[in-house]
């Protein structure tokens, strides 16, 4: 049904708005374009938070928009994920280590996400947080722009492990050991 939804609404303020460009144009009558987008877009996202959040999209398998979903990282090869708009849980207790250093790259912005992580494998995680704030499984917390760099107990330099480069805008992330 979200999905459904969505095509509706985004389909039916497109509509609105050519047929109001098409007036203005023919008929000179002059209809304030922007006032009418943002009413539409204030009034579904104030549909979206009366039902809950139960409506959004999830663009691809590495990016959340306007949702809350889990993103499951087994087999990371160089990709980019990315929580935009929404919340997210990305799970990587099950990543499988290729040969020499892999990197994941991990987006949060204007949202909320955790990165659920196996201690047991060796990884290395560079967070930068501008205007934003990260937690991390030692206490630590990185805020306002300041990097951090967390490693888990069993990364050893030199040694097959997993690059994660976490970037954090106007939101917030933590990272979990389970």
């Amino acid at each position: 049904m979200g999905f459904l939804f969505n095509q509706v609404f985004w389909g039916v303020l497109l509509i609105i708005l050519g047929i109001t460009v098409i007036i203005k144009v023919l008929f000179h009558i002059n209809i304030p374009l922007g006032r009418i987008a943002l009413a539409f877009i204030l009034i579904y996202i104030g549909i979206w938070f009366l039902i809950g959040g139960k409506f959004g999209w999830r663009q691809s398998g590495n990016t959340v928009v306007f949702n809350d979903s889990q993103i499951s990282i087994t087999k990371p090869s160089n990709e980019e994920y990315n929580i935009i708009f929404g919340k997210g849980t990305m799970d990587l207790t099950g990543v499988v280590l290729a040969k020499g250093v892999t990197k994941v790259k991990l987006n949060t912005v204007f949202g909320g996400g955790v990165i659920k992580i196996n201690p047991d494998i060796p990884m290395k995680i560079v967070i930068d947080s501008p205007f934003a704030a990260a937690k991390l499984p030692d206490g630590n917390n990185v805020t306002f722009g300041s990097g951090y760099t967390y490693q888990t107990k069993s990364f050893q330099e030199g040694q097959d492990y997993l690059l994660i480069e976490a970037d954090v805008v106007f939101g917030g992330l933590e990272v979990q050991e389970n």
